[in-house]
C-alpha cells in the first residue's frame, strides 16, 4: 500500500468513525430521555398515590371531627358548633418541582456532549498524528480501532464497523 492510498484509508476510516460517534451521540440522547421519562412518570405516579393516601386520611380524620362534634353538640352554646359541617382539616397536596428535571435533563445531555467532544477530538488528533506518519500508521492501522471509540460504542457496533471497513472494497 502506498502513503497516499493509506492516507485515503486513514481518512475514509476516520470519517466512518467520526460518523458512528455521532450516531452513538444521538442513541445515548434517546435512551437517557426515555429513562427519564419513565423515571418521571414513576416519580409523578407515587406522588398522585401519595396525594390521594393524603385526601383519603384528611377526609376521614374530617368526619370522624365531625362526628365527634355532632356527638357533644349539647355543649355547644345554641346547641350547635359552628362550622361543624364544614371540613376541620385542609388536604396537604405535594408538587413535584420541574426544575430538578429540567436540571438533571440538561446535565446528562451536557456529560454525552462532552463525552462525544472529547472522543471526536481525539480522533482529530489521532488521524493527524497517522497522516503525518505513515509506518506508524500501518501499525495501528492494523491494531483496529482507536480505544478512545471502543469507550463510547459498544463493541457489537465496533466490530461491525471494523468488518465494513476491513471489507475488499467495491469499485
Amino acid at each position: 500500500m502506498t502513503d497516499r492510498e493509506l492516507r485515503a484509508e486513514i481518512r475514509q476510516r476516520f470519517t466512518a468513525l467520526r460518523v458512528e460517534v455521532k450516531r452513538r451521540r444521538a442513541e445515548l440522547i434517546a435512551e437517557t430521555e426515555t429513562q427519564l421519562f419513565e423515571r418521571c412518570r414513576a416519580e409523578s405516579r407515587r406522588v398522585d398515590e401519595l396525594n390521594r393516601r393524603l385526601k383519603e386520611i384528611t377526609d376521614e380524620a374530617n368526619r370522624k371531627a365531625v362526628a365527634l362534634l355532632r356527638e357533644f353538640e349539647d355543649l355547644a352554646d345554641g346547641g350547635r358548633w359552628r362550622g361543624g359541617r364544614r371540613a376541620v382539616f385542609e388536604v396537604p397536596c405535594i408538587n413535584r418541582a420541574s426544575v430538578d428535571r429540567t436540571r438533571l435533563h440538561r446535565n446528562l445531555i451536557a456529560e454525552i456532549d462532552k463525552q462525544t467532544q472529547q472522543t471526536l477530538r481525539v480522533l482529530y488528533r489521532q488521524q493527524t498524528t497517522l497522516l503525518r506518519a505513515p509506518d506508524r500508521a500501518r501499525t495501528l492501522m492494523a491494531r483496529g480501532v482507536p480505544a478512545i471509540v471502543a469507550d463510547l460504542i459498544p463493541p457489537a457496533r465496533l466490530r461491525e464497523i471494523e468488518t465494513q471497513l476491513n471489507a475488499p472494497a467495491v469499485t
